[in-house]
């Protein structure tokens, strides 16, 4: 896996939360477009020196369950390390929804050792 910067690694990184399990993703910048997906019983592992940047104009959450559009019940979920950039100024400004954030999660959830 090597990040280019400015490309779009949305599809790449998806492609790897499919797989279900242990995803590590090592250090770089990676750009995504629309939210990446998790699945139950997925473990997200991510590099100190990596970072997930929200494309300009993308508008949207970074990361979430896979639940959050039928049951709204996921479970296991682990997410750490890593750096995740909403790349704030690259976005349309619009009144915040409290159900939405960079990240939307369900429960058993946990995000450690991140910065967002």
């Amino acid at each position: 896996m090597n990040p280019e910067n400015n490309k779009d690694s949305t599809s790449m990184l998806q492609s790897m939360l499919d797989q279900r399990g242990e995803v590590k993703i090592p250090g770089g910048v990676y750009t995504i477009s629309k939210p990446l997906v998790i699945y139950d019983d997925t473990k997200l592992s991510l590099s100190h020196d990596t970072v997930i940047r929200l494309a300009d104009g993308s508008n949207c959450v970074m990361l979430k369950n896979q639940a959050c559009q039928t049951t709204g019940k996921n479970h296991h979920i682990l997410v750490e390390g890593g750096m995740w950039d909403g790349n704030n100024k690259g976005q349309e400004p619009r009144i915040p929804n409290p159900r939405e954030s960079l990240i939307t999660l369900a429960w058993s959830c946990v995000l450690r050792r991140r910065r967002i």
